[in-house]
């Protein structure tokens, strides 16, 4: 359960990214990254369950005085995959450059935690966020409640296993053959399945 919840702010986006590996369907998220990551971390099938701002630690600061640092998010994987839980902080790179002195002694004492807890601290910035298969997610999250038909599932998921890491619009140019294909199938046969990690090349808002 968060230790906190995000109050209003009128800076930056706040919002709930729907999720049923979050506490409540919901996961609340500070500023367009974390909700980008929070859709990320719905479709992927390695993901068991994941909470926002999920631990208060003590830590002193550059001067000794005790302050407390929230991260913002733990993220835990399905057994299969045998991955220590994650305890991430999201920021911008620019962010951290300009701040790193701030945020030095919260981060030592992040590692330290996790370290005492059997998990592991992370900085999670837009250079892994802001991939290629942040992008095919959003795309395929439309259609994760469509239904398709057995035969074209399996038409799909075969050119996907041949073809590698592709995009969805590259995925949909090679199946136009079938006639009958469209896009919304497509999408709603697919997920979720990773599509790959491509870097994007284009600007977020």
């Amino acid at each position: 359960m968060s230790v906190r919840k995000i109050p209003r702010n009128y800076r930056v986006i706040t919002g709930c990214v729907a999720s049923e590996k979050s506490a409540n369907n919901a996961a609340e998220f500070e500023g367009s990254l974390e909700r980008d990551l929070y859709h990320m971390l719905d479709f992927d099938w390695t993901v068991e369950h994941f909470e926002e701002q999920p631990v208060e630690i003590r830590y002193k600061d550059a001067r000794g005085k005790t302050r407390k640092y929230t991260p913002d998010v733990l993220i835990k994987y399905v057994p299969e995959v045998d991955r220590k839980p994650v305890l991430a902080e999201v920021k911008f790179r620019k962010e951290l450059k300009e701040q790193w002195r701030e945020f030095k002694p919260r981060f030592r004492a992040a590692l330290r935690f996790a370290k005492e807890n059997g998990w592991v601290f992370r900085l999670l910035t837009e250079r892994e966020i802001r991939t290629q298969s942040l992008l095919n997610t959003k795309f395929l999250r439309r259609f994760k409640n469509r239904n398709v038909e057995e035969e074209d599932m399996h038409r799909i998921l075969h050119q996907l296993a041949r073809s590698g890491e592709i995009t969805p619009a590259d995925l949909y140019h090679q199946l136009r053959q079938h006639q009958r294909l469209r896009p919304e199938q497509l999408g709603a046969a697919i997920y979720p399945q990773p599509l790959g990690a491509r870097r994007a090349e284009r600007h977020y808002r």
